[in-house]
């Protein structure tokens, strides 16, 4: 029987429950977090802010491999479930276009009132072919939440890259024994630096000691740095 993987959105709320904050999840059949994907507000030293208010700040695309904000208790629902390989499909489509919204270098609103965080995860949404559900029990202030970061032409690229266009999807997926589809993946990691990584379709994140911490919100970018994520099958 097929182990089931999934694809979560949550919200981190605050100012008392009134706005809220999303962010993307991978799942395992365990129920533990795989990644996290998180649009957040980066200073010009290249730390992590809780909102940006500067005109140096930049809205970024980070790439936890354990949890950051979410928790068990937010407020979720579930984005896309199945298996292995078509779970790691979606949330590499997701990675691919995170890359594209860092390449856009986009200026991080006053106090997020204009494209943030909200808009990355419903980019990142569109960008793996799927539709945004309503989380219940959100919060009622979401500003940003629907506005597409990306053309209409860079995502059908990346649906088509990951064989997510109704031509090519189902036919064409990559298996544990064809060749692994590689896409150069631009991320911030968890410490806040600048990371280049290979990233391979179809298999897994490696998760270790040292990148299961949590952002150190000191810390500088360092652009160019390269960095290997490992995935095994």
């Amino acid at each position: 029987m097929t182990e089931t993987f999934s694809i979560i959105e949550a919200q981190f709320t605050f100012l008392a429950g009134l706005a809220g904050h999303h962010l993307l999840a991978q799942r395992n059949p365990a129920g533990e977090i795989m990644g996290e994907l998180d649009g957040l507000a980066m200073g010009r030293d290249g730390s992590i802010k809780p909102v940006g208010y500067s005109p140096c700040d930049r809205l970024k695309v980070f790439h936890f491999q354990s949890t950051y904000l979410y928790a068990p208790g937010l407020p979720q629902c579930e984005v896309y479930a199945g298996s292995q390989q078509e779970v790691f499909n979606r949330w590499d489509a997701a990675l691919d276009a995170a890359n594209a919204i860092n390449e856009l270098d986009l200026h991080y609103p006053f106090l997020g009132l204009g494209k943030n965080s909200n808009s990355v995860a419903s980019t990142l949404i569109a960008a793996m072919k799927l539709t945004e559900p309503e989380i219940p029990g959100a919060a009622p202030i979401l500003p940003g939440k629907g506005v597409m970061l990306l053309s209409e032409t860079v995502l059908a690229e990346i649906w088509h890259r990951h064989h997510l266009d109704p031509i090519y999807r189902t036919p064409h997926l990559a298996t544990a024994t064809g060749p692994a589809r590689r896409a150069l993946t631009t991320i911030f990691r968890p410490d806040g630096r600048h990371a280049s990584a290979d990233i391979l379709a179809n298999v897994g994140v490696e998760n270790t000691a040292a990148n299961s911490s949590k952002p150190d919100s000191n810390t500088a970018a360092v652009p160019g740095e390269t960095v290997s994520i490992n995935r095994e099958s």
